[in-house]
């Protein structure tokens, strides 16, 4: 009787010995769920913030696109005006040797 006392008391405590790592490793499965949870939502707002940064970064090339094409056309501008400017300074000569041949 003493023998199975001592067999049920141990047991007894096997089981409890048991429950108490269930108990344990139940509670660090949650908090290794509660760590992959918050590496998730840092990972959502790393790529939230990666793709702002793409739209922006999107937006000046296309900003910078339009610069450039402005400044294609003021030289394109600028050198239509040159051109000009040489034309009316040979009209200008022009009309100088004329007026120049009405002098007496």
């Amino acid at each position: 009787s003493n023998a199975a006392s001592k067999v049920m008391e141990d047991v007894n405590s096997r089981g409890v010995s048991g429950s108490d790592h269930v108990e344990k490793t139940a509670e660090s499965l949650a908090g290794i769920a509660g760590t992959v949870n918050r590496i998730k939502e840092m990972n959502d707002h790393i790529t939230s913030a990666i793709q702002q940064q793409q739209q922006v970064a999107d937006e000046i090339n296309e900003d910078l696109m339009k610069i450039s094409e402005a400044g294609e056309e003021t030289a394109a501008g600028s050198q239509q005006t040159h051109s000009a400017s040489e034309d009316l300074l040979r009209q200008v000569e022009s009309l100088k040797d004329v007026v120049s041949a009405y002098k007496l």
